[in-house]
């Protein structure tokens, strides 16, 4: 605002020079001070004007970072159970899909193993149909604390997980994780009221290759396996037995 005023008083005094006829040989000194004065006013205008265009962009950033730290956190509850904090089902053909090809790679076999909880029996309640979320999250550490690094666990629906488990060598390891993941689910459950809960399960396995080659055919049969009350399917059952007598052999040897 100061350059601005002295620029129109300098201005003043050089029209006024040029129309009273005044001295020329002093132009040259209202001039100069004119010219700095305006190239100093036009510097701060330029000046106010990149801060506020850098304080717009600052602000610009800081809301599109806020826009993205919202649209995370939407893909993530739309994308992870907010009961166990577990992937869902979003993530279910993606991740055996995944799964299905670093097999494919390296060699080995793919068992997909569906779980689905029953009935909680508690010491003081008799029995009654799961809905404590206390009872899922404990059942989803449950599972986990019998997996290992390679495999993963999807919490699918209320009632419903899915384990993933790859890299297996031997086929025996299919039935050997299956018993695991039945001791772990029979593990009782604290409630926060003192009682104790036994959950029954029903767990079906679906095996690559010989249940499908992609992740919809395995789901399918886990999903068949599971509403059949079989834990495999005949051809998978028969190949797991017929690999039994080979395992003793070589242990015979």
């Amino acid at each position: 605002m100061l350059l601005i005023c002295i620029l129109l008083i300098g201005s003043i005094y050089l029209i006024t020079d040029l129309v009273t006829g005044g001295d020329t040989s002093l132009l040259p000194l209202r001039i100069i001070p004119l010219l700095l004065g305006l190239a100093l006013t036009i510097y701060s205008i330029q000046s106010t004007v990149i801060r506020s265009l850098q304080n717009e962009i600052k602000k610009i950033e800081a809301e599109n970072k806020i826009l993205e730290i919202k649209s995370h956190a939407i893909d993530t509850l739309e994308s992870h159970d907010a009961i166990t904090g577990l992937p869902n089902y979003v993530f279910q053909n993606d991740r055996i899909s995944a799964a299905v090809l670093r097999v494919k790679r390296n060699g080995g076999h793919l068992a997909i193993y569906r779980v689905r909880l029953g009935a909680a029996t508690s010491n003081t309640l008799g029995s009654e149909e799961i809905s404590d979320r206390q009872v899922i999250v404990q059942k989803a550490r449950h599972i986990q604390s019998v997996l290992m690094d390679n495999n993963s666990v999807l919490h699918i629906g209320q009632t419903d997980f899915l384990i993933i488990a790859e890299s297996i060598a031997d086929l025996g390891d299919i039935l050997l994780i299956h018993k695991q993941l039945e001791a772990a689910l029979r593990t009782p459950v604290a409630m926060d009221d003192g009682s104790i809960a036994t959950v029954l399960n029903n767990t079906a396995i679906a095996v690559y290759p010989f249940d499908g080659e992609d992740s919809t055919s395995l789901l399918e049969s886990a999903e068949n396996n599971l509403k059949s009350g079989l834990a495999l399917s005949s051809i998978s059952k028969s190949r797991l037995d017929a690999s039994r007598p080979q395992r003793r052999d070589s242990a015979t040897r």
